[in-house]
């Protein structure tokens, strides 16, 4: 059974521009050509947690609060790329798709977390799907201010 890709009302490559705009200036190592994807807390040992933001000073807040053995990679939302009123579901889906394609290009994960906030969090559920149908263990995502409709096998910790 083929799956048909949600449809979106920004183009993916407006997206990614727009997403560019955001991040230039996050902190964290670089993880790709497009500034997208930032790391910090490298050297730490804990299975990494992947977490979409809606702000810049959200990454280096959680990084710091986690401590540095928590290696943290820092995605952003479609806060304020995507008009939130007329967003649909397909925009979540085709960005967590193409994050999805950044990470395992730059990083063999054989275990992670993944969480988010508000409507980061909605990029981090679709993200956890795509992890999870890839073969990548999801020890369990976490969305914050978020109800995720779709199905999932695993933990998952909802923070209100």
């Amino acid at each position: 059974m083929s799956m048909m890709m949600p449809q979106t009302i920004v183009p993916l490559q407006r997206k990614i521009r727009l997403l560019q705009n955001f991040t230039r200036d996050w902190a964290g190592e670089v993880v790709d050509s497009e500034g997208l994807v930032r790391l910090l807390n490298a050297n730490g040992t804990q299975p990494p947690l992947i977490w979409c933001f809606n702000a810049e000073h959200e990454f280096p807040a959680l990084a710091g609060a986690l401590g540095p053995d928590q290696p943290v990679i820092g995605l952003r939302s479609l806060n304020t790329v995507v008009d939130f009123t007329r967003k649909n579901l397909g925009e979540d889906y085709e960005i967590s798709r193409y994050y999805a394609q950044i990470l395992r290009r730059h990083f063999d994960h054989q275990k992670v977390w993944i969480g988010g906030n508000c409507q980061g969090a909605a990029v981090s559920a679709e993200l956890a799907n795509a992890y999870t149908q890839s073969g990548v263990e999801v020890s369990g995502q976490m969305l914050l201010e978020f109800s995720s409709l779709l199905p999932w096998p695993g933990s998952c910790h909802f923070l209100f």
